[in-house]
């Protein structure tokens, strides 16, 4: 913290001494015009002392703004220093809590490490007493026999897994050919139900058709009755007329079958 402050404190002494400085030089000067004051003449005189005064201001000025700067950096300083001060302590107490969270870590880890270390002497003892067990004379004959039957075991154990994997390819390969099966099942059933949609389109498409071919088809034997019937009041006026007009019921009469057979057709 001091070596922090430290580092900024000497930018505003050395102004201060500075200030000081040039105070001392400036009443060593009053000094000097106070002395050859006496050896002048009265306007001399004059003059010297508006200089004097004019000085004395000037250097209660100064003082008055060194005083003010000082106390405005000392303030600033202290500010500083305390803020400093309030990091500082912070920082201190989160390195003492770490160090405390790490001294706790570090015991319990040598509690571990301990009872590791008494858990493993535990297990050489035993291991040790098993071994000396082991290799006594009337219990090694047992072991022997003990190791034979182990690797009959193992041999077993081997051919049965050699068994299980034979097994489990022969299921594995079965799956694959049931699951292209229920995948060709799946498509051809996707596609029939593909067909029978489109077969149903068709169905509709070909009776929106009929539908539409007889809606158009009353809407020209409307119009043909029409015609036949403004024909038929034309020909009740007079023999003349229906003399004169003979090609035109002729082919009346022979455009008449067409109607008949729209008519037959939309029964």
């Amino acid at each position: 913290m001091v070596n922090a402050v430290a580092g900024w404190l000497p930018n505003w002494l050395i102004q201060e001494q500075k200030n000081s400085q040039a105070v001392k030089d400036l009443e060593a000067e009053l000094q000097r015009e106070r002395a050859d004051h006496v050896s002048w003449p009265i306007s001399w005189r004059r003059i010297a002392n508006q200089e004097i005064k004019e000085l004395k201001e000037e250097l209660q000025k100064n003082k008055t703004i060194s005083d003010i700067e000082f106390k405005f950096e000392e303030k600033k300083w202290r500010a500083r220093e305390q803020a400093l001060l309030r990091i500082h302590a912070q920082m201190e107490k989160k390195l003492i809590e770490e160090l405390d969270r790490l001294l706790e870590a570090q015991e319990m880890e040598t509690a571990v490490h301990e009872r590791a270390h008494a858990f493993l002497d535990e297990r050489i003892q035993h291991l040790q007493d098993q071994k000396d067990v082991w290799t006594k004379e009337p219990n090694a004959l047992d072991h022997e026999k003990e190791v034979d039957n182990r690797t009959v075991e193992l041999e077993m154990l081997r051919e049965r897994r050699s068994a299980v994997h034979t097994e489990l390819q022969e299921l594995e390969e079965k799956r694959a050919v049931e699951a292209e099966d229920y995948k060709a099942k799946e498509t051809e059933m996707r596609n029939a139900v593909l067909i029978e949609k489109q077969r149903r389109e068709q169905y509709q498409r070909m009776a929106e058709a009929v539908l539409f071919i007889q809606k158009q088809a009353r809407v020209y034997l409307a119009r043909l009755n029409e015609k036949k019937a403004a024909k038929g009041k034309k020909g009740k006026k007079g023999p003349s007329e229906n003399s004169g007009r003979g090609i035109g019921v002729s082919g009346a009469s022979g455009a008449g079958d067409g109607p008949g057979v729209l008519e037959r057709y939309l029964e």
